[in-house]
């Protein structure tokens, strides 16, 4: 907790009840056959515009492919170390992807202002992304407060994470983005050439909610 010092006052200041948005180098290199699937996935006959300024593949189910069953093992294993960490449960749940999908954004394409709905966690794989050493034209991944106050706003001397509507969370290739899935995010209108691959997807858990002392008692099976 900071304390902020003045001459007649200290300012103790408590970041309460952040939400947590995780980003992790994942250490996953697919093999030849993988790369081999992921570009078949991503043919022109296999894409579509998702409505929201890029494209998305057809097939939905992309982490159900044999193919890809060692890589969706690697994504089980951050969410459920997401949820550890940001819970700290006493038993914890077991996650399992539901759907999962490839975006392909290209020059001026963007991903507008979205959630997913029907999900507990949601998280995207930055398959392929383009290194820049000019902020504006970095890739990123661009999440919208759910603070209610947020419609009052006025000009700031320096943008923070108190005072801000938006923030970016820069991504290279290998990282993965971990957030709850009611978390607003969108991409900013690429300006690089080139395509942007990102692999998402919804998830939910198997176990027990809650406590049956508590009334609150919830097994998902």
């Amino acid at each position: 907790m900071p304390t902020i010092k003045e001459p007649e006052y200290n300012y103790t200041t408590y970041d309460l009840f952040p939400t947590l948005a995780w980003k992790v180098r994942s250490p996953y290199k697919f093999n030849n056959t993988e790369k081999k699937y992921i570009t078949e996935q991503l043919n022109k006959q296999n894409i579509i515009s998702n409505g929201l300024g890029n494209y998305t593949s057809k097939n939905n189910r992309i982490l159900d492919h044999p193919i890809l069953e060692d890589f969706k093992t690697e994504c089980i294993k951050h969410l459920n170390n997401y949820y550890d960490y940001a819970y700290q449960p006493i038993d914890p749940p077991t996650f399992y992807i539901t759907q999962s999908w490839l975006n392909r954004t290209r020059y001026e394409e963007t991903h507008l202002n979205h959630a997913h709905s029907n999900s507990f966690l949601s998280a995207v794989y930055y398959y392929k992304t383009l290194s820049s050493s000019n902020d504006s034209e970095k890739d990123r991944i661009r999440f919208w407060t759910p603070v209610p106050h947020a419609h009052w706003e006025t000009p700031a001397k320096t943008y923070t994470l108190y005072n801000s509507r938006t923030w970016d969370v820069y991504v290279s290739t290998g990282d993965l983005i971990v957030f709850p899935s009611w978390f607003q995010h969108s991409v900013p209108h690429k300006k690089t050439t080139g395509d942007r691959i990102s692999l998402a997807f919804n998830s939910f858990f198997k176990g027990t909610m809650g406590h049956e002392d508590s009334l609150n008692e919830l097994t998902l099976r």
